[in-house]
């Protein structure tokens, strides 16, 4: 099962384009992502990087992608709600889920924790999976499964 990554934007010359820097750790060899306030998403990326070029072949850490990838995850935690991008990196991350199924279980599990906080935040978490009410305290529609894309 081979699936297909899309890059979506504009073909445009001139066209601005977001992008994350990211150090590679002078002792483990490994990507790091610096402190700041697009932490979260550059995180995000570097994780569905490596879940869609997860393999057999190991990492020079000795982990696969996909366990890099989970690693990645774990680390992106936080106490606010994810932002928009935030969460479509979450939904790049979780089409790559077959090939570590713990990864689609991981993503869920950050999504949900996510949401729990978004009533504590006026912006809220915007998109697909969950729509909040700004006039009430609370989550009016959250979908429990993942809808099929």
């Amino acid at each position: 099962m081979t699936k297909v990554v899309t890059v979506l934007g504009s073909t445009s010359c001139d066209a601005k384009r977001r992008l994350h820097a990211y150090q590679v750790h002078p002792r483990f060899r490994n990507l790091e992502v610096g402190a700041g306030l697009l932490a979260v998403e550059a995180r995000l990326q570097l994780a569905a990087l490596y879940a869609a070029t997860d393999a057999s072949t190991r990492e020079p850490s000795g982990c696969t992608g996909g366990e890099i990838a989970m690693t990645l995850l774990r680390q992106s935690w936080g106490n606010k709600p994810l932002t928009v991008r935030e969460v479509q990196h979450l939904d790049a991350i979780d089409a790559f889920g077959y090939r570590t199924p713990a990864l689609s279980l991981l993503c869920n599990e950050l999504l949900s924790s996510s949401r729990e906080l978004s009533f504590l935040f006026r912006e809220g978490i915007r998109g697909r999976h969950c729509s909040v009410d700004m006039s009430m305290p609370r989550l009016t529609t959250c979908s429990a499964s993942r809808p099929d894309g």
